[in-house]
């Protein structure tokens, strides 16, 4: 059993013996800082020298066990010649830390000593989409009805089905979304009105109004430069941005997959990535603000146990949207992170294309990627003003996050709820087989219907004779949640109704329907039914139907 006084005494000793290697590793190394803002910094110039970085040269990431005294930790942290820059609540005892050592010797040394759960590097993660040139918008992800897009005709209803899903809910600017990426163009003619405001700031008065730590962040927080504004200085956010929440029916530009919504824009990723510790404190400040959803649309391929202890610390309150990657990758094999950590508020997302065939570029895994989502030939809103078109899995995810928005305007339901919605609402697409955990696609219409309460009886129907032996049915759809209809006939004998028989099972959303009796005197009735059961008949209507 691991006491005080044994780590205080195995840190102490380790101090000691590392005291010549850690005064030698310096040259080469930053020179030392007292200003946390300058170490903290320093790792981001590095990465924006160098885009091929794979971790933070200067910060790691450590996790002490609970009860380790700060005395204790102050003794860990000098032992590799740091300090601490950042200081986790939703994650206990989990700290970013300076070092003058070389990362993976300091990260070495502190796995050794007793009072340390855990020492990883700060790794780099990474956006995983790309703009391509400007052109028309054309929306094929939200509803595609075979139109050509840049050349390539689509396949009918290889979508979203977001049209029928907007019958249901168009979103609502009660649910908050963390957009946490490269920021947003937050002045954008299509996404101004989406932006979230913190109505506990007042803006540019350089005082923390609501307490939270963070000074004037009236739209969100840039963890990349530490400062108030989000503004995006590469693009990747504001193109999530627009897939997510453009404002719809506004008559200019786009809609996002939610019309109506509030983005709160937390920024982490420069021109050539983030770090973990950023992206965790994103989270952690979007947790503090009751904001259940957060697209993630970025990644790498280094395992951090901070990064799934913090996704951990948040299930059931917060629900994660993750971009499988760009690299024609199984995931099962060469895992992609946080798309694959395996825990229970994250979903994974691939690429498809307007025919429903896997991109050819997505990142793939039978039993870690959950399911695809529409990212190719993508248009969204540019950090320009503009709209360009984006390929990525980047893009994919971010459909799948307004859809979640989406269900949170529709329902009272915890994030987990909402999470199996998404994966049960599944569109079976061949091309997935063997590719994701579901082999589908989502179906927003699927999901936003309530298949719990029975659906509305269907308006009295009104029949018309065509005089050549069929009649004619309308009715009035009084439901959103219906998978079909149920029609019956009846024919008239003398003063006897017979032949009672069902003649069709309409599919959800039809109002009409011809029907071949032949002549005679009959009449109808219809009701709308879904899993939870069956609606009322409708009163019965008489119809004479005259032939040949």
């Amino acid at each position: 059993m691991r006491t005080r006084r044994n780590c205080a005494l195995r840190v102490a000793t380790v101090a000691t013996l590392v005291g010549v290697t850690a005064a030698g590793s310096v040259q080469g190394q930053m020179v030392h800082s007292n200003n946390v803002n300058d170490l903290a910094r320093a790792g981001k110039l590095a990465l924006e020298r160098d885009p091929l970085l794979r971790f933070d040269p200067y910060t790691l990431l450590i996790r002490f066990h609970e009860g380790v005294s700060e005395e204790e930790k102050a003794i860990v942290r000098g032992m590799v010649g740091g300090e601490r820059l950042t200081a986790y609540r939703v994650v206990p005892g989990l700290e970013r830390i300076s070092t003058l050592l070389d990362v993976e010797v300091a990260v070495q040394l502190l796995r050794g000593v007793d009072a340390v759960m855990y020492a990883e590097p700060n790794f780099v993660v990474r956006p995983t989409a790309e703009p391509n040139d400007p052109n028309l918008s054309n929306q094929w992800g939200l509803e595609n009805f075979g139109q050509n897009i840049r050349g390539v005709s689509g396949k009918t209803d290889a979508d979203l089905d977001m049209f029928d899903a907007w019958d249901v809910n168009t979103g609502s600017s009660s649910v908050t979304v963390a957009v946490i990426d490269s920021g947003a163009k937050l002045d954008h003619e299509d996404l101004a009105a989406n932006i979230w405001v913190n109505t506990g700031e007042i803006p540019n008065n350089g005082i923390d109004d609501d307490g939270n730590g963070y000074i004037d962040d009236v739209n969100g927080w840039d963890f990349y430069d530490d400062d108030g504004n989000p503004t995006d200085m590469t693009g990747h956010g504001t193109l999530m941005a627009g897939i997510i929440g453009a404002r719809g029916n506004n008559g200019v530009g786009i809609t996002g997959v939610a019309w109506r919504c509030q983005m709160v824009i937390l920024r982490v990723l420069g021109a050539n990535g983030g770090l973990v510790s950023d992206v965790i404190l994103a989270m952690e400040y979007a947790a503090a603000k009751n904001v259940r959803f957060s697209n993630q649309s970025f990644g790498g391929y280094d395992f951090s146990q901070s990064f799934l202890d913090a996704l951990t610390a948040l299930v059931g309150t917060h629900l994660v949207i993750a971009a499988a990657g760009n690299d024609t990758n199984n995931n099962d094999v060469n895992p992609f992170y946080p798309a694959s950590y395996q825990v229970g508020n994250v979903i994974s997302i691939c690429a498809t294309n307007n025919n429903d065939q896997l991109a050819f570029f997505s990142n793939y895994g039978a039993n870690t990627v959950h399911m695809g989502a529409p990212g190719v030939s993508i248009f969204s809103t540019h950090r320009l003003g503009s709209y360009v078109w984006v390929n990525g899995t980047s893009a994919a995810a971010a459909h799948v996050t307004g859809l979640a928005v989406l269900l949170a305007s529709q329902y009272t339901w915890d994030t987990t709820r909402i999470r199996t919605r998404i994966l049960n609402s599944r569109r079976k697409v061949a091309a997935l087989n063997g590719k994701t955990i579901y082999r589908s696609v989502p179906n927003a219409y699927r999901a936003l219907r309530d298949q719990t309460v029975v659906p509305a009886v269907p308006g009295t129907p009104v029949l018309t004779d065509l005089q050549d032996g069929r009649a004619f049915m309308e009715w009035t759809d009084n439901s959103s949640n219906e998978n079909r209809f149920l029609v019956q006939r009846q024919r008239r004998d003398g003063a006897a109704w017979v032949d009672w028989i069902n003649v069709n099972r309409p599919g959800r959303n039809k109002v009409t329907m011809i029907d071949n009796p032949g002549a005679g005197h009959y009449r109808y009735r219809i009701r709308s039914v879904n899993r939870a059961g069956p609606s009322e008949w409708t009163a019965w209507v008489e119809v004479i139907v005259t032939g040949p």
